[in-house]
């Protein structure tokens, strides 16, 4: 435990009237302790490479959880290295690259990763960290950093399943020119 505050509290002892009595006096040592240490080590979660195709659809991402390096000390009575054992939370700083920004949500208070679009042209694989600090901002010197690989591909036009009267529309103009060049030639090789 860490000293917050240290007190010296002086002592004399009094007479009825208020007088100090000569020789009769003394000093006691108050030492405020923290009720916990502060983080210092954590095990970094295993993370999972995510993929998504660029269709539109949500993928959301729980980044599992830290956990304590236990410390071995003997800290209060109750101590069990948990990692909420001193913090009542910690708090995430997300490295998102720029491409992604606009299509991701994060938050300070949540290992969640959630990303949406149908861009085609961020089709690639992109590497997305998360940085856990203690419950006051502070860095945490081993452990604190996790990372995943997010793959993200364009959608193949012959598997998606259209979401709109317009789509189905165009893959409908598309089938018929497909089946009226394939038909044509075929009549042309024929002849």
């Amino acid at each position: 435990m860490a000293a917050t505050a240290a007190y010296s509290i002086g002592i004399t002892a009094t007479t009825l009237d208020g007088s100090a009595i000569s020789g009769e006096s003394g000093s006691v040592d108050l030492t405020i302790l923290d009720a916990c240490t502060a983080i210092s080590a954590v095990t970094a979660p295993v993370t999972t490479a995510q993929a998504a195709a660029l269709d539109g659809t949500a993928l959301t991402y729980t980044v599992p959880s830290w956990t304590a390096v236990a410390d071995g000390a003997d800290d209060f009575a109750d101590d069990d290295d948990a990692l909420y054992e001193c913090e009542p939370g910690l708090l995430y700083t997300w490295d998102v690259p720029a491409a992604l920004v606009a299509d991701s949500t994060t938050s300070t208070s949540s290992r969640v990763f959630a990303f949406t679009s149908s861009t085609v042209a961020l089709a690639g694989t992109y590497t997305i960290s998360v940085t856990a600090t203690t419950s006051t901002g502070a860095a945490i010197a081993t452990g604190g950093v996790a990372t995943f690989t997010l793959t993200l591909t364009a959608p193949n036009a012959a598997t998606t399943t259209p979401t709109s009267g317009t789509q189905q529309t165009v893959q409908q103009i598309i089938s018929t020119i497909s089946a009226t060049l394939v038909a044509s030639v075929g009549a042309a090789v024929a002849a």
